[in-house]
């Protein structure tokens, strides 16, 4: 038999592992858990995404009042199109430990959405995304 130890490198913010050091060096950059964060799709400053989602929200105590969830539906479709990065709104969901379902968010369907976005505005069609 043969054993072997082996060291094993942890992102300080998510907890995911890796055998090689320079994986979670690149991954922690960019972890949505990561409170200064660099975004890989929209390249902005992630504070200052969070100062916008902030502004966005409605008052914490009046929601508490209503007996609301942290976030309403309309609050996220409103902050998607007012141009927040989806990675970036996913990020901040996820530090502030909101259940997704919840909030009715899919990341996925969102991405598919900003990336058409984008790719109309570059090519100039100004087409609705369903």
């Amino acid at each position: 038999m043969i054993r072997k130890k082996k060291n094993v490198f942890y992102c300080d913010f998510c907890g995911k592992h890796s055998l090689a050091a320079w994986v979670i060096t690149k991954h922690e950059k960019k972890c949505t858990m990561n409170p200064n964060r660099e975004c890989g799709l929209c390249k902005k400053d992630f504070k200052k995404t969070t100062e916008k989602i902030k502004g966005y929200l409605m008052d914490e105590t009046m929601k508490k009042v209503m007996g609301q969830p942290k976030f309403s539906t309309d609050e996220v479709q409103m902050m998607l199109k007012g141009g927040i990065c989806p990675v970036c709104f996913f990020a901040y969901l996820r530090q502030n430990k909101c259940n997704l379902w919840e909030v009715k968010f899919d990341l996925k369907e969102e991405m598919r959405k900003y990336r058409m976005k984008k790719i109309r505005k570059s090519f100039g069609i100004n087409l609705m995304v369903k």
